[in-house]
C-alpha cells in the first residue's frame, strides 16, 4: 500500500494483523479452523478459554468509545478499556456489508466481493443494494443471489471442530438470503429490543462445551445516522449499550473459561447535511457516466465512458479525494487481488471520498431527493477505520 500511505487523514486496513479481518482469523484459530489469513499480531487472552462472547457494536469507532468514556457515558466500557483493550482497523470500504461480511466470512472484501451498500454487478447487469440484493431501477430483488456468496461463511466449519455458534441479533433479520448465508451453521436467537440482548443470550451461554456467542447491536449505527455520532442521541444509545454490557458481565459464568470480546465494524463521522452534494443534479457529470454512481455516500465509485475518464476524473476532485479503482486494486485496500475478475468492476473506474462535512447522495427513484444523514462511513478516515476492540476473561 506504499502508494497511500503517506497520506495524513487515512487509516489504511491493516490485514496483515491488525484489522477485524485478523480478529475473525484469530477466533477461527482458536477453535480449530484454519484460515488463509494472519492472526492478530496483538493477540487476545484467550488460552483456555472454552467461550467466547464476541459483541459487535455497529458503527462504535474507536473516537467515539474515547468520547463517550470522557462524557461519563459509558463506566463499563471504560473498566474494560483499562483491563485490555487495542485500536483495530475496518476493512476497506469502511461500511458494514463489507466489514460484516468480512467478520461472517473471514475473508477480506477482495475474496467475497462485497464491496459497499450498493454496487454495479456486471453478472445481472444491475445497480444493486446489497443488504436486500435489490435492484435499484426496478426495486425488484434478484432472481439468482448464489453467486453473490462466492465464499463460505466462517461458522459452518465450526461445527467440525465440536464448537457450537449462536446468533443474537434483531428478530426481523431471521430468514433473509444475507441472514442465512452469514449464518448458516449457527444457532440463531432474535430479540425485539437490543436492551434484551443479555438475556436472550443466557440459552447458548448455558450450553457446556466450546462455543462462541455472537450478539449484535445494531441501532447504534443507525442512531448515528440520523442524528449524528457527537448528538445526545448517540451518548444515550451507548448509554444503553454500556448498561446492556454491565448486565451481562453479571451474567457470565465467572469460571475463568469465558472471555467477553467488543469491537465494531467501522466508526462514524460527522456530517454536515447542508453540504450535502445531489450527484445527479450535475448534469455534465450524468451525462459521462455509464450507469449510476453506486458505493456509499463517503465512498462513491463511479463507472466512466473510457474516453471520458481523465476529464471526469478532474471534475470529481471538487467533491473530494479521487482514487482510480485499478490503483485502489494494486494498492491492496480490499485486501488483495480480486477473487474473480467480475469484482473489479464493483468498484467502478473512480472512486470518490468526499471532502470533510461533505456526502455525496444519488436519487435513483422519485421525485425526493436522497436524505442527507447526519453521520456515516465508508471512507479512510482515521475516525472511519480506527475501532475499538475490548476483551476480559472472567
Amino acid at each position: 500500500m506504499n502508494t497511500l500511505a503517506h497520506h495524513p487523514d487515512w487509516t489504511l486496513p491493516d490485514y496483515a494483523g491488525g484489522s477485524i479481518l485478523n480478529l475473525a482469523a484469530s477466533f477461527a484459530d482458536h477453535f480449530g479452523v484454519k484460515t488463509s489469513h494472519p492472526l492478530l499480531r496483538n493477540a487476545l487472552p484467550l488460552g483456555g478459554v472454552e467461550t467466547v462472547v464476541l459483541l459487535i457494536v455497529d458503527g462504535l469507532g474507536q473516537w467515539q468509545l474515547d468520547k463517550h468514556i470522557s462524557d461519563g457515558d459509558a463506566p463499563n466500557l471504560d473498566h474494560l478499556m483499562q483491563d485490555h483493550s487495542q485500536v483495530i482497523t475496518s476493512v476497506f470500504p469502511s461500511t458494514t456489508m463489507a466489514a460484516i461480511t468480512s467478520i461472517h466470512t473471514a475473508t477480506p472484501p477482495a475474496q467475497s466481493g462485497w464491496l459497499g451498500y450498493t454496487m454495479w454487478l456486471e453478472e445481472t447487469q444491475t445497480l444493486t443494494e446489497m443488504i436486500g440484493q435489490v435492484d435499484m431501477a426496478s426495486k425488484k430483488p434478484l432472481a439468482d443471489k448464489s453467486f453473490l456468496s462466492a465464499v463460505p461463511n466462517i461458522y459452518s466449519s465450526y461445527a467440525a471442530t465440536g464448537v457450537n455458534v449462536y446468533a443474537v441479533q434483531p428478530q426481523g433479520y431471521r430468514g433473509s438470503w444475507l441472514n442465512e448465508w452469514y449464518w448458516r451453521g449457527a444457532a440463531q436467537l432474535g430479540y425485539v429490543s437490543a436492551n434484551t440482548l443479555g438475556s436472550i443470550a443466557l440459552p447458548a451461554l448455558e450450553v457446556s462445551g466450546k462455543k462462541l456467542v455472537v450478539l449484535y447491536w445494531a441501532d447504534y449505527d443507525s442512531v448515528c445516522h440520523k442524528h449524528g455520532p457527537s448528538s445526545a442521541a448517540a451518548s444515550d444509545e451507548i448509554a444503553a449499550v454500556d448498561h446492556a454490557v454491565g448486565r451481562l458481565l453479571g451474567r457470565l459464568p465467572g469460571d475463568g473459561k469465558t472471555a467477553l470480546v467488543i469491537t465494531a465494524d467501522h466508526g462514524q463521522i460527522d456530517l454536515e447535511p447542508e453540504k450535502t452534494v445531489y450527484l445527479e443534479r450535475d448534469l455534465w457529470l450524468v451525462e459521462r457516466l455509464l450507469s449510476p454512481p453506486a458505493g456509499d455516500r463517503l465512498c462513491r465509485t463511479f463507472r466512466v465512458q473510457t474516453n471520458q475518464l481523465q476529464t471526469v476524473r478532474d471534475h470529481l476532485r471538487r467533491y473530494g479525494d479521487v482514487l482510480d479503482g485499478s490503483a485502489a486494486w494494486e494498492a491492496g485496500l480490499f485486501g488483495g487481488a480480486p477473487a474473480f475478475e467480475t469484482f473489479r468492476s464493483r468498484v467502478g473506474d473512480l472512486i470518490v471520498l468526499p471532502h470533510t462535512g461533505s456526502q455525496l447522495c444519488w436519487t435513483f427513484s422519485g421525485k425526493q431527493p436522497s436524505k442527507p444523514h447526519r453521520g456515516s462511513h465508508g471512507g479512510l478516515s482515521h475516525a472511519q477505520m480506527r475501532v475499538p476492540l475490548l476483551s476480559k476473561r472472567v
